[in-house]
């Protein structure tokens, strides 16, 4: 498809472009054809173009500026150098279900978007340094192991953006602001760096991340503990919050192998369902916060639980549930 005076698409089952194939694993993109005597540089690379293809590895003219989405889709390509572009967009479901293994990107790149390496399995990749935005399931289910983001300027990371992969090491951009639901969900992670510049956390962000044993909130300005954050988390034993948090909100712990837990000051509430089942729970001080409500069966069946202080702000009158708390565990000392 010609797209300008002088540029043309290379579009699905269009040879404009493609170099004779004699049963080479490789196949080669000219930089520029010509089509009735006159000569066009191929910059884009159009929708789906590439998908199911056969070839294992693709060179790419450094005259492309645009990939489309699904440009390899499902295709056997392993290996991609693209560092010599100046394509500023991964798009939607790019390299999703391909066999990619070695990709090189240019620094140009802006956004990785919508489940853009799906399935897929990713050796040593370094994320460009322009990057911004990591979208929605751009990771999910995929094979690989540390996301090394400190070199990059990323500030957002899309809902399920890594849910289900093999992910295991996380390294924080410096300015990252927010990462959504469920980004680390299912995931054997067990490392976390973030940065001071988090302000925002999803509703079930680590839900089921059963190898995570400890977490460093400390370094960031987040204000709320989101809903389902470490529900099933069944080794985490250690979260350590910034003085920032005012707010837990329901489930935010239940089920999770937490043992103890340092109260940020600014605590106003503890919401029912909140360490619901956390058997490894052995005592909870609220003296140096101004909670004044605990919701219903906030800490039930937690059967380690043995020490509690409630601390002096709590309205008795709005936290009847003592009577069941102190019926469901074994207290030695609760004052």
């Amino acid at each position: 498809m010609v797209t300008s005076e002088n540029t043309v698409s290379l579009g699905t089952n269009n040879t404009l472009g493609i170099s004779q194939y004699n049963h080479d694993p490789e196949l080669y993109l000219r930089p520029e054809v010509e089509i009735e005597g006159h000569k066009y540089n191929i910059t884009e690379i159009s929708e789906s173009a590439l998908s199911n293809l056969a070839f294992e590895k693709v060179l790419i003219p450094k005259s492309v500026n645009k990939i489309g989405p699904r440009a390899f889709f499902k295709s056997n390509i392993t290996e991609l150098d693209l560092s010599a572009t100046n394509i500023t967009e991964i798009p939607s479901f790019c390299f999703a279900y391909s066999r990619i293994k070695k990709l090189l990107l240019p620094q140009t790149i802006q956004t990785i978007s919508e489940c853009s390496f799906s399935m897929t399995t990713l050796v040593n990749f370094v994320f460009p340094k322009d990057l911004v935005t990591i979208g929605t399931r751009s990771f999910e289910s995929s094979v690989i192991d540390t996301i090394d983001l400190s070199q990059t300027s990323v500030n957002l990371i899309c809902q399920f953006a890594f849910i289900g992969s093999t992910l295991k090491t996380f390294i924080s951009s410096p300015l990252l602001q927010k990462i959504e639901q469920y980004v680390f969900a299912c995931t054997p992670i067990q490392s976390l760096t973030f940065s001071t510049t988090l302000s925002e956390l999803g509703n079930h962000c680590f839900y089921e991340c059963k190898e995570l044993e400890s977490i460093d909130l400390s370094p960031t300005v987040i204000s709320i503990i989101p809903g389902f954050c470490f529900n099933k988390c069944s080794k985490l034993a250690k979260c350590l919050f910034p003085l920032t948090v005012s707010i837990i909100q329901n489930f935010a712990f239940s089920q999770s192998g937490i043992a103890k837990i340092n109260f940020p000051p600014k605590l106003s509430e503890i919401p029912r369902c909140c360490f619901l089942q956390c058997y490894n729970l052995e005592e909870i001080d609220l003296s140096h916060t101004i909670v004044k409500y605990i919701g219903s069966v906030a800490f039930s069946s937690c059967k380690l639980l043995s020490s509690v202080n409630f601390g002096n702000n709590l309205d008795d009158r709005r936290s009847c549930f003592f009577e069941h708390l102190i019926e469901d565990n074994c207290f030695t000392t609760y004052y």
